[in-house]
């Protein structure tokens, strides 16, 4: 298989996992809070990555470490507005919202 194609496939797996978080976010809302599931998600995210990445993610800089949680705390504070628009809105309507920003951020970047 070319390379090409093979990066094409995983985007397409990777848009369909991301498709169906909201939904998925949708359904958990019903049983829990904003801040328990993306707490777990997270921390799901975040044991996996070290699993697999240990060997890149260490010995850490501590200007990386800073760069690093000022990332995640908007990454953070973009999982929770979109965590709690899904809450009030329909699963439909919240990624076209978000999905929006695939449209817009190369225009003003």
């Amino acid at each position: 298989m070319q390379e090409n194609h093979k990066y094409n496939i995983y985007m397409v797996i990777a848009t369909i996992f991301f498709g169906m978080t909201y939904v998925l976010t949708k359904i958990c809302l019903n049983y829990s809070t904003e801040l328990h599931i993306i707490s777990f998600r997270f921390s799901i995210a975040f044991i996996i990555s070290l699993i697999f990445l240990y060997k890149n993610i260490f010995p850490i800089k501590i200007k990386e470490l800073l760069y690093s949680f000022i990332l995640g705390m908007i990454l953070f504070l973009v999982f929770i507005a979109m965590t709690i628009g899904v809450k009030y809105t329909t699963a439909t309507n919240a990624s076209f919202l978000i999905s929006l920003s695939v449209i817009f951020i190369p225009f003003f970047s």
